[in-house]
């Protein structure tokens, strides 16, 4: 009996103190189960935890004990601006969730500065590169599929996803409703677009 309350106790304190790192996966496993987040963008939160914040911490560090500095160390010793950036996105989503269940009483993400990252401008294809890309694959199938992404913008999981039934041909009309995706947990599947934005109808060249 006394072995049992002992190990109850045990599991008490456990939650109400627990690790970073489990508490961590704690988070993101409830916002895949709520819908909060799909696959794609769990399957990129396990990796940044697993590669730039689990090493970078404490072994069994708990989520009341991780300070500012802690989350200083963890962005210094990542070198992209994008990926230091993103770090603090994820273990501010974290702190955020803790600070939610009072398991504790303030943020450290708001102690430190979050990391700039001056956006990339994407290149936009010109008519010669249009004109190029068309030319070699001119007389092949692929010709279809590069002069509907060219004409409509369409990402290419969209495309994989597409459907006969999304197509109206006599409107000249698209419908992007769904998109090909892949995961290592789930393997390639059938999945929501990017966002709930990305859902529109197109109009065919």
């Amino acid at each position: 009996v006394h072995g049992k309350e002992e190990a109850e106790k045990a599991l008490l304190l456990d939650r109400i103190n627990p690790t970073f790192e489990a508490y961590a996966k704690e988070v993101i496993d409830s916002k895949l189960q709520d819908n909060s987040i799909n696959d794609v963008t769990y399957e990129s939160y396990e990796s940044n935890l697993n590669n730039h914040i689990f090493p970078h911490l404490p072994k069994d560090i708990k989520v009341s004990d991780v300070a500012a500095y802690h989350v200083k160390f963890i962005l210094k010793s990542i070198e992209g601006s994008r990926t230091r950036n993103y770090t603090y996105t994820v273990l501010n989503i974290i702190f955020q969730e803790a600070l939610f269940e009072h398991l504790i009483s303030a943020n450290p993400c708001q102690f430190v500065r979050k990391p700039k990252h001056e956006s990339e401008h994407a290149e936009v294809i010109t008519p010669d590169n249009y004109q190029a890309i068309m030319s070699e694959v001119k007389g092949t199938q692929w010709e279809y599929a590069f002069n509907f992404a060219l004409h409509t913008g369409c990402r290419r999981g969209e495309i994989c996803a597409l459907r006969w039934r999304d197509i109206d041909l006599d409107a000249g009309l698209v419908k992007i409703t769904t998109a090909q995706k892949k995961t290592k947990r789930k393997g390639q599947y059938e999945g929501t677009t990017k966002s709930a934005y990305s859902v529109r109808t197109l109009p065919l060249a």
